[in-house]
């Protein structure tokens, strides 16, 4: 006789997948929503980062390929990337401290919040095995390189949810 948890594993796994797959894609676009933030006609040390870092991220997606074609893709990740990112940013006065990554966080807030749309509690008692849209943004962040622990992902909600 078949297994009937197996099947309704696979559907929980799925489910989660394409949760992080969602919040993955809603986390890349800080790069470009940043330039829309008010906080950054106050400051703009970081802009060109930014600029460069959006510009990479369009140049390094795998549509590229299909969009440019071979030949040119490979040029561009040969030769346009690793210029890009040779470059030198404009001269600023260093500040003292870490920014303020309150935009960061009002994202990463916000993703929570949509990943609760697909039916995931925004936290969970970590005891449970059952998987919160704060554990999926924290694991989408680090495959998009940021390491952010499920419960500092709970933190930053908590901190932008009162807000609202």
């Amino acid at each position: 006789m078949r297994d009937p948890t197996a099947n309704t594993d696979a559907a929980e796994k799925k489910h989660v997948d394409d949760a992080v797959k969602e919040a993955r894609e809603l986390l890349i676009k800080i790069q470009v929503v940043r330039w829309h933030d008010p906080d950054r006609l106050k400051e703009r040390p970081n802009e060109f980062s930014d600029a460069r870092a959006l510009i990479v991220n369009i140049l390094l997606d795998k549509d590229v390929t299909k969009l440019l074609g071979e030949p040119l893709a490979l040029l561009v990740r040969d030769v346009a990337v690793p210029a890009l990112m040779r470059g030198r940013p404009p001269p600023h006065r260093q500040q003292a401290g870490q920014p303020a990554k309150s935009f960061r966080d009002r994202m990463i807030a916000e993703t929570v919040n949509q990943i609760c749309q697909r039916r995931f509690n925004p936290t969970r008692n970590p005891g449970t095995k059952s998987k919160s849209a704060s554990w999926i943004v924290s694991r989408a962040l680090s495959k998009n390189g940021v390491k952010l622990s499920e419960a500092r992902v709970a933190a930053i909600w908590a901190k932008y949810n009162r807000q609202a």
